[in-house]
């Protein structure tokens, strides 16, 4: 992955939800719950990038990430949703569309459409609720690229093709 890919991705989220706080992602929830992270703003989002496949070489040294998972992962922190229910948070459930609708169909730079491909909600956690969502791309990395320009090399091989008409 490369950093511009990630701000864009980040960018893309912060634009449709500015309330939004989006890291990448290091288990920042399980941290956060053990005590041994630092706090951060809630409603979240933290992007991981899972790549399924080995890298594909494309030549020029040019690669090619397919299939690439962008999960992300959308917490939010509410004590009291003010619908006379202290132990539901349904305002995760906005937000979770909020995030599909930035970034389902997006398409930064080098990259495919990203098409979502799984939700889930996980209910591991004690305060804070979270879900994940995972969409499917591909990314060209063009990082080592090396423009070799219009030279002309001489063969490594000894061939030499003769050919007879009759």
């Amino acid at each position: 992955m490369t950093k511009n890919f990630y701000n864009a991705i980040k960018t893309q989220i912060e634009t449709f939800i500015p309330e939004m706080y989006v890291r990448l992602y290091r288990s920042q929830f399980e941290e956060i719950e053990d005590g041994e992270s630092y706090s951060f703003g809630f409603p979240c989002c933290f992007i991981e990038f899972i790549s399924e496949e080995n890298i594909k070489q494309l030549g020029n040294d040019i690669q090619l990430f397919d299939p690439l998972i962008v999960r992300v992962y959308i917490g939010s922190l509410e004590y009291d949703s003010s619908d006379g229910f202290m132990d539901q948070n349904t305002s995760i459930m906005d937000l979770k569309e909020r995030v599909y609708l930035a970034l389902q169909k997006f398409e930064p730079s080098k990259a495919s459409l990203f098409i979502r491909v799984d939700e889930k909600m996980h209910s591991e956690h004690k305060q804070i609720s979270v879900f994940t969502q995972d969409y499917k791309t591909t990314l060209i990395d063009s990082t080592a690229y090396e423009n070799r320009g219009d030279k002309e090399t001489t063969p490594t091989t000894n061939l030499d093709l003769t050919v007879t008409f009759e």
